[in-house]
């Protein structure tokens, strides 16, 4: 044991960093779609994170932190490291949860409120329509090289606020308030078209139905606005990607916002 003693001694510093990086990393990433959920496997989510950790301490020269000598400094520098991590994930998060609830709205006015499924990954009930959207808006966030722009605010964001400091600000209220606001905002803009061609064609259903009522339009007008309310959001693909190319020019800053501190 007296053997053992010094090695810990020389390793401990450079451990706990790491251990401080992985816990930023992990919590940001768990906050991503896709990578979140339950479609990737336990064990290689937690080695990308620790693989990501590493690399980002190799990045900033072996970070070398002594280890405290109480468990209360611990659970702080843990707490700030998993606040950091939430608050830029979420920024992520809200992106993706515009267009998914976009797609929400628009299965609702196309007659799809029904199609509901329960989600394997996350447990819980979604529209389909919305999903379809989310996985697709995903992928262009991928496309778009978005996975790289948050490494790289990450990375920057560890260069100006290393682990194991004390010092914590909150994020200013509003920040979070607006961002809802915003992103109900967003939703209701991209599902717009479906809304008001759906919104039409059920106004000119109900006209036809008071001139002929015998009409079996449950049947007509089903397919129709299934048909009217796709045939619109086909022509949204552009909207949406630059829906998606605005919020990865804002993600960076937003990133820091979320984390309790201006860019710099």
């Amino acid at each position: 044991m007296e053997n053992i003693t010094p090695l810990v001694d020389v390793f401990v510093p450079y451990v706990f960093p790491i251990a401080l990086i992985f816990t930023r990393v992990v919590t940001l990433l768990a906050m991503v779609p896709g990578f979140s959920q339950g479609t990737l496997p336990t064990r290689f989510r937690l080695m990308f994170a620790l693989m990501l950790s590493l690399v980002m301490d190799f990045g900033m020269g072996l970070l070398v932190i002594p280890f405290p000598d109480s468990a209360l400094k611990i659970g702080i520098a843990v707490t700030h490291e998993i606040l950091y991590g939430v608050g830029m994930g979420l920024t992520i998060r809200l992106i993706m949860s515009a267009i998914e609830a976009a797609g929400a709205i628009c299965g609702i006015n196309m007659g799809l409120s029904l199609n509901v499924f329960v989600d394997p990954t996350s447990g819980e009930e979604s529209m389909t329509l919305g999903s379809l959207m989310g996985l697709c808006a995903a992928l262009m966030f991928l496309s778009l090289d978005g996975h790289h722009l948050v490494i790289q605010t990450l990375m920057a964001h560890f260069q100006a606020f290393p682990v194991g400091e004390t010092s914590y600000t909150i994020p200013d209220a509003s920040v979070i308030a607006n961002a809802g606001s915003e992103l109900c905002r967003q939703a209701f803009i991209i599902s717009s078209p479906v809304i008001v061609v759906t919104l039409l064609l059920n106004m000119a259903l109900g006209l036809v139905s008071r001139v002929v009522p015998s009409v079996n339009l449950f049947g007509i007008g089903l397919g129709l606005l299934t048909f009217t309310g796709l045939l619109s959001l086909a022509f949204e693909g552009d909207a949406i990607l630059m829906f998606i190319q605005r919020a990865m020019e804002e993600l960076p800053h937003d990133m820091w916002r979320f984390s309790g501190v201006e860019a710099i």
